[in-house]
């Protein structure tokens, strides 16, 4: 889905190179992620077309090497702002994990309670939700816990662990076992997001975040060595 104004681009231009291979290859998840937060396929696709302005505007600006999350962190604002304008009649449909994150990004609710300390954000959980799933930080392995928010799938609220990996946000919800329903073991991917969940005892764990499949698993596959090897006390 090539944006309306690339058709009158001069092939010349060497921004028009480093837009193409940045920007263009990623259209379809930002597509799909659009979609997903309008609801209407014009609305995304206007969205889209906006994002994509944007980014050429920016092209020369420092971003990182992961051209994707930047395309579709612009594409998130684009929609934000439409969504605040009907948000008095706009009610959310039942969502996942995968819908629970990317509202709580667009809104910029993301944490509750900010805090890299297990004994500050587990009782906070515990008392909020009325079961008690196992925090670990995993800062010494890349992967600080920065806080904990209540997620919501369909109308139920769940804890939801909040990591980092670079600029990245990583959450992890923890279903209690009335909750459990079949989802990927391994990396699966929508809407331009990964996830993948395991369960521990009468926990499931469901790992959601904009990094690649080969970093969801790595951060999965530690964090349940560690679930492993962790009290559950503590």
């Amino acid at each position: 889905m090539a944006p309306v104004f690339w058709k009158s681009a001069e092939a010349a231009d060497p921004r028009r190179t480093r837009f193409e291979a940045t920007v263009l290859c990623h259209l379809d998840a930002a597509y799909n992620l659009a979609r997903w937060m309008m609801g209407q396929e014009s609305d995304a696709r206007d969205a889209v077309q906006t994002a994509a302005l944007r980014a050429f505007s920016y092209i020369d600006s420092p971003r990182g090497d992961d051209g994707k999350a930047w395309l579709l962190g612009i594409v998130r604002n684009c929609c934000l702002s439409p969504l605040r304008e009907r948000s008095q009649h706009h009610a959310w449909r039942d969502i996942d994990e995968i819908g629970d994150h990317a509202r709580s990004v667009v809104t910029g609710q993301t944490i509750e309670i900010a805090s890299a300390n297990t004994h500050t954000v587990k009782p906070w959980l515990s008392g909020k939700l009325g079961y008690s799933p196992a925090v670990i930080d995993l800062a010494e392995l890349g992967y600080p816990l920065v806080g904990g928010r209540r997620g919501f799938i369909g109308r139920t609220a769940v804890g939801v662990l909040v990591y980092q990996y670079d600029r990245h946000e990583i959450d992890v919800y923890t279903l209690p076992s009335g909750e459990f329903r079949e989802l990927p073991r391994k990396p699966s991917g929508e809407a331009g997001y990964n996830m993948m969940a395991w369960l521990i005892g009468d926990i499931q764990y469901v790992v959601v975040s904009d990094v690649g499949g080969e970093r969801i698993s790595d951060f999965s596959e530690r964090l349940r060595q560690r679930q492993a090897t962790t009290a559950p006390a503590d």
